[in-house]
Parts: structure tokens; sequence; C-alpha cells
């Protein structure tokens, strides 16, 4: 009688037990932990997404420029407006300014999911998973909530090679472990 009122605990208890046993760390992930410095970091263009300029789309010479906000005459002390730039090429001055400020930079991996990256002396605290079977890393910013993503090209003992995926466009880093 005690028996069949147990059971359904028994069994229970013997799921658990199976799942736990089966879940492990994937390699890649033991490999990541530590403190990582960039050794080169470089503009990545994908070929797969490069497609032929069509008549539809804009290129650098049709792009539209942002609008600059119009001058102030009144003599107030407002600077005058700056001139136009094209979005593709204020696009491409922010990528070269992360890419300087990630040679910068030092990427400090937990093995509690935790990990931080050091620019010019601020702090971003982030957690990170591994997804796609150990090839991606996904983050995300603990104070701003911003997501990141990084595809693995290549990881070793003492090498990773990672192309990560921001706004303003893709950047392959080549760090060294510490």
């Amino acid at each position: 009688m005690k028996i069949t009122r147990f059971l359904p605990f028994y069994v229970m208890m013997l799921g658990i037990l199976i799942l736990s046993s089966c879940v492990t760390v994937h390699p890649n992930q033991k490999l990541l932990i530590g403190s990582w410095k960039p050794e080169s970091v470089v503009k990545y263009v994908d070929q797969n997404t490069v497609q032929a300029p069509s008549a539809t789309t804009s290129t650098p010479a049709t792009a539209q420029p942002v609008k600059a906000k119009s001058a102030d005459t009144s003599g107030k002390g407002r600077a005058p407006a700056t001139p136009a730039v094209p979005i593709d090429q204020k696009m491409a001055l922010m990528l070269d300014r992360l890419i300087v400020a990630e040679e910068r930079s030092t990427l400090d991996i937990s093995a509690n999911g935790t990990g931080a990256k050091i620019y010019h002396g601020k702090v971003l605290k982030a957690k990170w998973k591994l997804k796609a079977k150990g090839t991606r890393i996904v983050g995300k910013e603990l104070e701003g909530g911003r997501k990141f993503v990084a595809d693995i090209v290549e990881i070793s003992d003492k090498r990773l090679v990672v192309i990560e995926r921001t706004q303003v466009g893709d950047m392959k880093v080549v760090y060294i472990k510490q």
C-alpha cells in the first residue's frame, strides 16, 4: 500500500536523474572561459549577402544624405549646422570607431555564464550562452539590455576567431588568451 502511494514520486525522481545525467558542457564552452585580448580586428563582409547593385537600390553616390538642422541666425550662441553626410558613410565611420575601440578592449568570460568587456576603463557586464551547437555566442547586457551575437569561426586553447555582428556592420576579431 505504501509502495503504490509513493510510486509516482519514485518515477518522477528517476526521470529527473536520467535527464540530469544527460546534461553536459559543450567543449567550446570550456575553451571560452578565461581572459581574451584582441590580436587583430578587421571589417568583415559576408560574400553570401553581397548582391549586385540594381537600378532600384541606392549606391553611395545616390544615397540620401542625412538632413542637417537649419542654421540659427538669431545669434544666441548655437553652433552652425554640420553639412549633410550620407548614411552609408556615417555607418562606415561608426564601424571604424567601433573597430578602434575593440582593439583596445579586453574580454573576460567566466564559467557561470557571465562575462565582461572592458572598453576604455568602462566595464560592460553581460550574460552569455552558446547556441547553434556551440558555434554562436549570444549575449545580453545586464544594464542596458542590448543583445549581441558573435559567430565562432575557430577556437583553440590559445586562440579565438569570431565574427561580431553589430548594427553598423560586421567585424572579424582574432583573440589571444592571456
